[in-house]
């Protein structure tokens, strides 16, 4: 009994308590910039997931002032629209109950711009790229408007080549529609989206988070219409060296090349949207979006 009652009296540390708010949070501001692009599970039901794990640990009253008192991160609008949209009046009652630092976004709450950003680390040491904070989140919403100065005057650095890593579909005619795995050329970085050109020389905005940095230099493929001949084919008699130089060829990670590299061209072009988002998790309904859409085109050989 004596060793029952020590255990309970051994409560986890309240640094992992603080982590645990700290990443539900996060995850609610993830919901929320992704929202569009979910489906089985939908954000809704993650939401109500998350809250039903939330209600259990706020059941004591302790957890419920430790995550009140959780400020970073403070949650975005989006978020929050989110939240309001789609919570039952119960898991409206917990959130209400969490307090102010988890109704207000950074633009609201009192000088925070002077709260840093909130980067999640897990235990093998990973850490997700850092979200923008939502006092700026206007900006990557409403483009730049009015005229603009020439590109000369912009910058005096040369123009510099990116890579895009994620999907963006421009909304009007200020933005670019991009695909995962384009090369752009920046031409503007003064605002928080910058005007970028792709290769068939259309400029617009797109938001500066989803491009990383590449070794190509201006002029290799921005300057030139892409050389097609060169490029992976994919086959149903593809070899799986062939399929594996086609995944890499659009742009795809290291993870799924490895992962569906192993399959010949006829196996990868058998499998199903779910068989494809189950072996790849992040990007399998991208690849098996591209399947589609060069079957359609008629761009498989035999």
């Amino acid at each position: 009994k004596k060793k029952k009652k020590k255990q309970k009296d051994s409560p986890i540390p309240e640094a992992e308590y603080v982590e645990t708010f700290q990443k539900v949070k996060y995850s609610f501001n993830l919901l929320g910039k992704l929202q569009h692009f979910m489906r089985d599970p939908s954000a809704t039901d993650l939401i109500h997931m998350l809250f039903s794990a939330l209600s259990m640990i706020l059941s004591d009253v302790c957890q419920k002032e430790m995550a009140a008192a959780v400020i970073c991160p403070l949650l975005t609008q989006k978020a929050i629209n989110l939240l309001n949209s789609c919570v039952n009046p119960a898991e409206r009652t917990v959130w209400k109950d969490l307090g102010d630092a988890w109704f207000v976004t950074r633009a609201d709450w009192p000088n925070g711009k002077d709260i840093p950003m909130y980067s999640p680390r897990f235990s093998d040491g990973w850490s997700p790229p850092l979200l923008q904070p939502s006092s700026e989140e206007a900006d990557r919403e409403k483009p730049p408007r009015g005229d603009l100065p020439p590109f000369s005057a912009r910058t005096s650095q040369k123009p510099q080549i990116m890579q895009v890593m994620y999907d963006f579909m421009g909304r009007n005619s200020k933005e670019l529609r991009v695909l995962k795995g384009d090369m752009v050329e920046v031409l503007d970085k003064s605002k928080q989206w910058w005007m970028v050109r792709n290769t068939k020389h259309e400029t617009g905005y797109i938001p500066n988070n989803i491009l990383e940095q590449t070794d190509n230099q201006p002029g290799n493929r921005i300057n030139q219409s892409p050389d097609r001949s060169s490029a992976a084919i994919l086959h149903s008699s593809s070899r799986p060296e062939e399929v594996s130089a086609w995944l890499k060829d659009q742009g795809f990670s290291k993870l799924t090349v490895r992962s569906l590299g192993v399959l010949t061209g006829a196996q990868l072009l058998e499998l199903s949207k779910n068989d494809l988002i189950h072996v790849c998790p992040e990007e399998g309904e991208q690849v098996f979006s591209q399947l589609c859409a060069k079957k359609s085109a008629g761009m498989f050989g035999p």
